[in-house]
């Protein structure tokens, strides 16, 4: 047999030798790129990787909501009582939404089998429920808090339906546990008053203020601890010696608040003269004389009224003619000309003796509500929330899945540039400048900085 004697090219066997060498570094680098791009994009916050596909938005947080996590500046930990392979999906990925909105809210899963004795440390914990654990405040919501019973249809077809109301009982939960202060608002009652809203009452909550019942006529006087009185809606007006009362109250240095349709008719059901809300309308400093009921139900009718603080207003309106030279405008209407509402009052808040009175002219829902009631507030002198920390950045911090590599996440959600102090070693810097010998970074808006701690 004989045998091939084939020559290779000179230096072939090196440049295969080399191009080996570069394949595999070039992998490598890949490699490293897509597993740095997968952190980063893990760290980001949910609502940037997640959609929100349901029908009802289930998973769209609400303005009070992100308001209320934005303006967190305590830890908050949840934790999801849920045996592994049981969890709600609904409420895991609500948590996340939660946790994408503020680095100082985080979860964790608690399975009951793995730390049974984990739910006995707080009142109502069971499997399903979500603990809220701030400093040494804690709160439980059960699983019926978070998956309300349609009672109304229960009773009338016999059938169980539920709605996932998780968000508002997280957020109401959330203001109780980081609240630093309580505010005690007595609503007046014994005049056929407007039971409050669901959005007025949550929208109270999440501001850290409390209501308690308050009938005038048995209680004789206003308690010492109030924060402020509220007046929703009677159907009468108030006695000679409850004017009397509110009057002084007021006048000595108390807070008011009064909603619209107030003050029709007096305590012998006659139609006030000379406008509302009668026996009180020096107190808030306004003259109503008409009203604007909305709806779709007849052609050209008004369906809503625009707010010049962003705020939307449905189904009744005050038509306020007059404001006091003590009172000034919070809102304005910002309507057609032919409504006459352009440019009208909506809110007022005025000045009487050493007291305040706020007047709210219109029917404001949960958005408007959560948007208008830190400024009324505030313009009462009962200041709750904690000072807006929206112009920090966002610091995430995750770990790898063995639990040995910490990168920290910085992203910078405001309109100006943020220099931040680099506390490890930089791997990704987009739209970010590192300033090594300072181990500082000027992050632009929306930059993004990822360090190795």
């Amino acid at each position: 047999m004989k045998k091939l004697n084939v020559k290779l090219p000179q230096g072939g066997s090196k440049r295969a030798l080399h191009s080996g060498m570069y394949a595999s570094a070039l992998a490598v680098v890949v490699l490293a790129v897509i597993i740095l791009v997968n952190l980063v994009i893990r760290a980001l916050p949910t609502k940037y990787t997640e959609y929100d596909i349901s029908t009802t938005s289930l998973f769209t947080l609400s303005d009070t909501t992100e308001n209320l996590l934005h303006e967190l500046n305590a830890d908050v930990t949840a934790y999801y009582l849920a045996e592994s392979g049981q969890e709600d999906a609904n409420i895991t990925r609500l948590l996340d939404r939660y946790a994408g909105e503020s680095s100082h809210f985080s979860w964790q899963q608690r399975d009951p089998v793995l730390y049974p004795t984990f739910a006995q440390q707080y009142d109502g914990a069971s499997a399903g429920s979500v603990v809220l654990v701030c400093g040494d405040n804690s709160d439980v919501l059960s699983y019926n808090d978070m998956y309300e019973m349609d009672l109304e249809s229960y009773y009338t077809t016999g059938t169980a339906n539920y709605s996932f109301q998780a968000e508002n009982a997280l957020t109401s939960g959330i203001a109780k546990v980081t609240r630093t202060a309580a505010y005690q608002l007595y609503e007046l009652t014994g005049h056929g008053e407007t039971a409050l809203s669901d959005d007025f009452t949550d929208t109270l909550s999440n501001a850290g203020v409390t209501v308690t019942s308050l009938n005038l006529t048995t209680a004789g006087s206003i308690p010492a601890d109030v924060s402020a009185v509220l007046i929703n809606a009677p159907g009468a007006d108030l006695t000679d010696a409850e004017t009397t009362i509110l009057k002084d109250y007021v006048a000595n240095g108390g807070k008011l608040f009064v909603t619209y349709y107030t003050g029709l008719v007096d305590d012998k059901d006659h139609v006030w003269l000379g406008g509302y809300p009668g026996s009180i309308r020096d107190v808030v400093g306004v003259r109503v004389e008409e009203f604007a009921p909305m709806g779709n139900d007849f052609p050209g009718a008004m369906d809503h009224l625009d707010l010049d603080n962003g705020t939307v207003a449905h189904d009744f309106a005050d038509v306020i003619t007059s404001v006091a030279d003590t009172a000034h405008v919070v809102a304005s209407f910002k309507a057609d000309k032919w409504t006459g509402f352009d440019g009208a009052p909506a809110i007022t808040v005025n000045d009487f003796g050493d007291g305040k009175a706020a007047y709210v002219g219109a029917r404001l829902g949960r958005e408007g509500l959560a948007k208008s009631l830190p400024v009324l507030l505030e313009e009462l002198g009962i200041e709750t929330s904690a000072e807006d920390d929206r112009g920090e950045v966002l610091r995430v911090e995750r770990a790898d899945e063995t639990g040995e590599n910490h990168f920290v996440f910085l992203f910078n959600r405001t309109h100006d540039v943020a220099v931040v102090d680099v506390e490890g070693e930089p791997l990704v810097a987009s739209l970010a400048q590192v300033n090594e010998s300072e181990h500082t970074a000027a992050i632009q808006p929306n930059g993004v900085l990822v360090v190795k701690l």
